[in-house]
Parts: structure tokens; C-alpha cells; sequence
């Protein structure tokens, strides 16, 4: 759909980055390449997800139960509480 497909960058916009810098939550999804998917939550004060420039993002290590499954091919679900809208970015991570 156009209206779709408008949103989707390669790269963030100042209100997403701006969005993203104001979120106290988000939830991190990963899949191996089998397929296998994994979704956890993420969450802190504002701020706690770093924002590099408009391609990176940095984002804490946060104490789990140590089965490493969140590094790969990400996508991150960013949500302010309050709000109607939410901010959807995709990518890979790295140590």
C-alpha cells in the first residue's frame, strides 16, 4: 500500500529519532536463521536507548537469563505510554 510504503527508510527522521529518545519501552524481536523467533522487553528511563545518528542506535545490556538470543537481525517496538502511535525500526545488531 502507498501509504505504507511512504514510511519505511533507511534511515530514522528526527521525530523518530526524537520519539525513540522519549520512550521508556520497547520490545526487542529476533529470529536465527531456522526461523526461530524471540521477543523480549526493554525498558528504563527515557533515554536509555542511545541515539547515534540516523542509522544507529544504541541500545544497553540488560541482565536475562544469559541464552544470548537477541543479537542478529532485530526489530525494535518503541511505545510511549499515553500515546496513540508507536515506532517500528528494523536492522542487525552487534556486540
Amino acid at each position: 500500500m502507498p501509504g505504507a510504503r511512504a514510511k519505511v527508510r533507511d534511515h530514522m527522521e528526527e521525530s523518530v529519532m526524537d520519539f525513540i529518545r522519549s520512550s521508556p519501552l520497547a520490545v526487542l524481536a529476533t529470529s536465527d536463521q531456522g526461523g526461530h523467533c524471540n521477543a523480549s522487553p526493554r525498558g528504563g528511563t527515557p533515554g536509555f536507548v542511545q541515539v547515534i545518528d540516523k542509522r544507529r542506535l544504541l541500545l544497553p545490556d540488560v541482565a536475562g537469563n544469559c541464552l544470548f538470543q537477541s543479537y542478529g537481525n532485530v526489530g525494535l517496538l518503541f511505545f510511549i505510554p499515553g500515546r496513540d502511535h508507536t515506532v517500528h525500526i528494523n536492522g542487525s545488531a552487534r556486540l
